[in-house]
């Protein structure tokens, strides 16, 4: 005869751990136990993240559980010593495996995840989503959000058409180092994974998406990698003219700069300013119901990587359209550095069912598109003349990022990203 104070002892994973997180759906554990009670019964049971008995397994029959039918959520998984005692009760707590003499649970419990994944959203550490700097000397600390932290979480860089460039697993760092590419533009993406191996280069960033247990961020941080400059001269833009496009559109152009890279471009039409940043050398002009008997354009090149000394000096064009187009007169005009005007406005910018859509007049019909990252063409309708706003149904989008495209002629005039949310 036996005579055995039960014990509870511990539990644990067949290599030895207590915790454990995948997908739902396809979750089969091997579990194991130490205790001084050798010769009483053993039971594992499982419960919820409340201590609520969900089912139970004598461990004389299986040290083997499946948990594959369990939808998200957490799950754990105790043991149980005990002698002469009835089953479980479901939705009991487990503390009432352990109110008798002869009974006793574990000091401790196995955890068991059963996550979605989910890219959640990306950001540079003060809370951005671009960053400018010079090539050869970038360092970025970034972070993100997620609902599965249980999972594996990479930060995935990418070039401007979506391809792997590179990889971090964010357990190991949140610095990332871009001092060895040269110039032009990269993303920073997150991933969210379970059990799948390591990404390709090479491969678009869409193929992290494409399993039940992976998930990309909504959205991405945009890295512009400029050329360092030194000592570059860069000359006022001239000749400035005016071409009449259709009965309120104008082009306003001028004579490129041969090192510049973009133009700061500021417009005052009768009294309203709007200031863009271009890397063509003409600016579309779209005019309201008079012409304007004053406009005025101020121009300057930028040849560098955004000091002021990059910029060239401003010119300044000034122009009565109502009189004659193209006649032009030339001063010396005040710096302005401020760069914020669209042609057409979006919010709310994240959105989860409607966006709304601001648009400024015109003459000409346009085209109005909406792309995925993948170059999908998701929406297209035709703005009509003088078009103010519009309401844009994005409930049924999957959660990402998407790029709205107004065109006219075939040609882009304005183009905006916009990020897609769960309801």
């Amino acid at each position: 005869m036996y005579r055995q104070s039960p014990d509870g002892g511990s539990v644990s994973l067949a290599d030895g751990s207590t915790e454990y997180a995948n997908c739902p759906g396809d979750i089969v554990l091997e579990v194991q136990h130490n205790t001084s009670a050798n010769m009483l019964s053993y039971w594992y049971i499982i419960t919820d993240d409340s201590d609520n008995i969900l089912g139970f397994a004598n461990s004389a029959n299986t040290s083997t559980l499946d948990l594959s039918g369990a939808p998200a959520g957490t799950c754990r998984i105790w043991g149980w010593s005990y002698r002469g005692e009835g089953d479980p009760l479901m939705g009991d707590n487990i503390s009432t495996l352990s109110d008798g003499d002869c009974k006793a649970i574990s000091s401790n419990f196995i955890t068991v995840y059963r996550e979605v994944p989910d890219g959640g959203k990306v950001s540079l550490a003060n809370g951005s989503t671009s960053y400018t700097g010079t090539a050869g000397d970038i360092k970025v600390e970034v972070t993100h959000t997620t609902s599965a932290p249980n999972f594996s979480y990479w930060y995935i860089i990418t070039d401007d058409n979506n391809k792997i460039l590179a990889f971090a697993n964010s357990a190991n760092t949140n610095n990332l180092d871009l001092s060895g590419a040269p110039a032009g533009t990269c993303r920073i993406w997150g991933w969210n994974y379970r059990g799948l191996g390591d990404p390709i280069q090479g491969d678009d960033i869409s193929t992290l998406d494409n399993d039940n247990c992976e998930s990309i961020s909504e959205n991405y941080i945009e890295v512009i990698r400029e050329e360092a400059q030194s000592d570059i001269e860069c000359n006022t833009p001239l000749n400035f003219r005016v071409r009449q496009r259709s009965k309120r559109i104008f082009i306003l152009e001028w004579d490129r700069v041969s090192s510049a890279k973009k133009y700061q471009v500021q417009l005052r039409i009768e009294g309203t300013t709007k200031r863009f940043l271009v890397t063509t050398r003409s600016i579309k002009m779209a005019i309201g119901t008079n012409l304007p008997r004053s406009i005025i354009a101020e121009v300057r090149a930028l040849c560098g990587g955004g000091n002021i000394s990059d910029y060239s000096n401003q010119i300044t064009f000034k122009a009565d359209l109502s009189k004659a187009l193209g006649k032009a007169k030339f001063t010396e005009g005040q710096v302005d550095y401020e760069l914020d005007a669209n042609l057409m406005s979006l919010s709310p910018n994240p959105a989860n069912d409607l966006i709304n859509i601001g648009f400024k007049n015109g003459e000409n019909s346009s085209q109005l598109n909406i792309i995925d990252i993948n170059g999908r063409n998701l929406f297209s309708r035709t703005i009509s003349p003088y078009e103010l706003t519009d309401k844009v149904d994005i409930s049924n989008f999957q959660n990402g990022v998407y790029q709205m495209i107004i065109s006219e002629g075939g040609e882009i005039i304005d183009q905006q990203r916009f990020i897609k949310i769960a309801n």
